[in-house]
């Protein structure tokens, strides 16, 4: 993951230069982009709990400052969650999402209700920010992907297939469509399908990635991985010999 230059303490230190230079909307990004590299709150030491502490002031100093924004809201609940504040976070997502109904504020509750194992209810406010957002894929892809960690692989199929519909072949979606359906009928022919996606051999140059990032889209090497994730899962299950074996 790609965390900005310099490491964060001496980002902090610097944050009212670099807003000065860049503006509230790229420093709260970079600031997300450092909260995201911190390990949940059940593994962070006291110096990674120091740190997000004063990224998480900071974050809301900027939002009092520049005004309340869609980013600064997502980066408050995502460090919270890191610190282990659940129901600060949850009850700040769902006043904001009654206040403006939009699919960021969704988004936003709907991790913060994931990391506090609030299943049921993540889901829910995934299938709203999709309702939101008719072109959005991110929101019926993590509807699924929750369905599907559950072993609810009919509940998960039409999250993948409603995203399949926004951007078809989907590389993480696909695979995952096929998993479920493959657990559901025990079909062969789904299971081929992720043998055969799985073995595709992956761009170690990068070259692919970087496209797929100018282009806006996700790169085809997501779909090996998620693949490979999902037929290791399959193996487990079922036990499953690999390859000729």
């Amino acid at each position: 993951m790609w965390v900005p230059y310099p490491p964060l303490p001496e980002y902090l230190q610097t944050v009212d230069d670099t807003l000065q230079k860049r503006g509230p909307e790229q420093v709260l990004s970079d600031l997300g982009s450092h909260a995201r590299s911190f390990p949940e709150h059940d593994s962070l030491s006291e110096e990674q709990r120091q740190l997000l502490t004063a990224t998480l002031k900071t974050v809301r100093r900027i939002a009092q400052q520049f005004g309340p924004s869609d980013r600064s809201l997502v980066f408050e609940l995502m460090i919270l969650g890191k610190l282990g504040a659940f129901d600060e976070a949850i009850e700040r997502g769902q006043g904001a999402y009654r206040a403006n109904q939009n699919w960021a504020n969704a988004i936003a509750v709907g991790n913060a209700l994931k990391r506090a194992g609030k299943i049921s209810e993540a889901i829910d406010m995934f299938d709203a920010a999709s309702r939101l957002d008719e072109t959005d894929v991110s929101a019926p892809l993590e509807a699924g992907d929750l369905e599907l960690e559950q072993g609810n692989y009919g509940a998960a199929t039409p999250h993948y297939a409603k995203a399949l519909q926004r951007a078809p072949a989907h590389p993480w979606a696909e695979p995952s469509l096929w998993f479920c359906n493959y657990m559901m009928s025990r079909e062969d022919s789904w299971l081929e399908k992720l043998k055969q996606s799985a073995s595709v051999p992956q761009d170690e140059c990068g070259v692919e990635e970087s496209l797929a990032e100018l282009l806006g889209v996700e790169p085809e090497s997501e779909r090996t991985i998620r693949a490979a994730s999902l037929l290791e899962k399959v193996e487990r299950v079922f036990r499953l010999p690999r390859g000729n074996e």
